[in-house]
């Protein structure tokens, strides 16, 4: 009860900030500028009137909540990882916003860590720096952007890697009293991880702040270290290593997202303890991940419907076909770039399922939804009667070949139309542009003309 009122308290004075400020221009730009500080404050303030506590397995839970509250104060996932960011339509998406990386977020977070310490924390602070070489590692490319992996520490250190990218860490989080490392290290599981980050393709700047995140963890994690910096401190380096951890898997989701799974076993092997809690942590940061790649969303029929930005190869497109071909099967597609100007072409695919009643009842073309089935007939029926601007009118449709557009790949179909004097020509206003019923044979450009996927219907 008395940290609901506590809340209740803060909560009214950050209403009344708020609140007086509103009129003012300048005085709402500070507040915008003060409101993140102001909001860690008041999360400060709560974490003190929780129970002291120096479970490993508490810190880590409450510091994961922490990190979800905290992460889009320095990342905006919204359309991070959508190739065509002028097509994307989602109302929390900037077009401005330039994302910082993850060098930026690391000081950022890092600054404001030091400015929040009290003098008793920020001493204590110190001295886990001075007898932990990996976590005065940390806070120093911290502080230096990463730019430079061979910097000076602030502190000397008797134990110290032969490969600072291979940190020493324990395999399980425990320091001994003396606050020094433990011998027993696990070298070979470090290097387990980096060969994984590796085989993703991952840089050796990005790797090494990838290892130092996981120190991190193992020093806020430690059943020795939590007594003497407090579970209040521990909470804040674990928060800021899975801000960082979760920043380079989100900048990094095509490379990562194919290791994700090795990346958690590697977690949960390391830090067995604590098994539920890394999958309730990369649960997060995989849905991050996703979410980072959505460039589209239609409420139809009591449905939100996600289309993701998806890299589409030949191999691809064939599957579609493939999966559609002689069935009901139908595909729902956003935004579709030109294969015969792109390399790495890139549309937007919704992975749900819906029918044909479901298309023509939600008017699904009316919000520039491209649809694939088999049919002829069905796609030309869907696209007749699934749009309100046509409503019905077949001859309103324009019919589009492959060969005639010179695409690398793709299907015959049908646009939305709209009467110009005596001609029937496509509808070139958004949404209805973006509108294509797509079907059948697949078309591919070669040497010698156009084939078809599969060869025979």
């Amino acid at each position: 009860m008395k940290s609901k009122k506590f809340f209740a308290t803060l909560m009214a004075v950050l209403f009344a900030f708020v609140t007086a400020c509103k009129n003012s221009n300048y005085a709402v730009a500070k507040a915008n500028e003060t409101k993140t500080q102001l909001v860690r404050n008041i999360k400060k303030a709560m974490n003190d009137v929780l129970d002291t506590t120096e479970d490993p397995e508490v810190v880590f839970e409450r510091a994961i909540n922490s990190y979800q509250n905290e992460f889009p104060d320095y990342l905006n996932i919204a359309g991070l990882n959508v190739d065509d960011k002028e097509a994307i339509e989602l109302p929390e998406f900037d077009i401005n916003y330039v994302a910082p990386d993850f060098s930026q977020v690391m000081y950022d977070y890092q600054t404001d860590l030091e400015a929040s310490l009290t003098s008793e924390q920020l001493q204590k602070y110190e001295t886990l720096r001075s007898q932990d070489y990996n976590f005065d590692r940390y806070v120093t490319l911290n502080h230096s952007f990463y730019q430079d992996l061979n910097i000076d520490l602030k502190y000397n250190h008797a134990t110290i890697p032969t490969n600072p990218i291979d940190p020493i860490m324990p395999l399980h989080p425990t320091i001994d009293s003396g606050g020094t490392t433990i011998t027993r290290v696990a070298a070979a599981a470090t290097a387990g991880i980096v060969a994984i980050l590796s085989g993703a393709g991952l840089g050796e700047t990005i790797i090494t702040a990838f290892t130092s995140c996981i120190s991190t963890m193992t020093v806020g994690l430690s059943a020795s270290w939590i007594p003497f910096i407090g579970w209040a401190l521990a909470v804040m380096l674990i928060v800021g290593a899975l801000v960082a951890l979760t920043v380079i898997i989100v900048e990094n989701w095509a490379a990562i997202s194919q290791k994700m799974e090795e990346i958690k076993t590697w977690f949960k092997e390391q830090f067995t303890l604590f098994s539920s809690l890394i999958d309730t942590y990369f649960g997060d940061a995989a849905a991050k991940g996703e979410e980072s790649k959505v460039a589209k969303r239609v409420n139809a029929g009591g449905r939100t419907l996600e289309f993701i930005d998806t890299i589409i190869t030949l191999d691809m497109a064939k599957s579609i076909t493939d999966e559609s071909r002689r069935n009901e099967k139908i595909w729902l597609m956003g935004h579709m770039g030109n294969p015969a100007k792109e390399k790495g072409k890139h549309w937007w695919i919704c992975y749900a399922e819906v029918d044909e009643d479901f298309v023509v009842n939600n008017k699904l073309y009316d919000f520039g939804v491209c649809t694939y089935t088999w049919y002829n007939n069905k796609a030309k029926r869907m696209m007749a009667l699934g749009s309100n601007r046509i409503n019905g009118n077949y001859s309103l449709l324009v019919y589009d070949k492959t060969v005639d557009q010179g695409d690398l790949f793709g299907w015959n179909h049908y646009h939305l139309g709209e009467k110009k004097d005596d001609k029937v020509v496509r509808i070139e206003a958004p949404p209805y542009k973006r509108a294509h019923s797509l079907f059948g044979l697949l078309r591919i450009k070669g040497d010698g003309g156009y084939t078809t996927y599969p060869q025979k219907p």
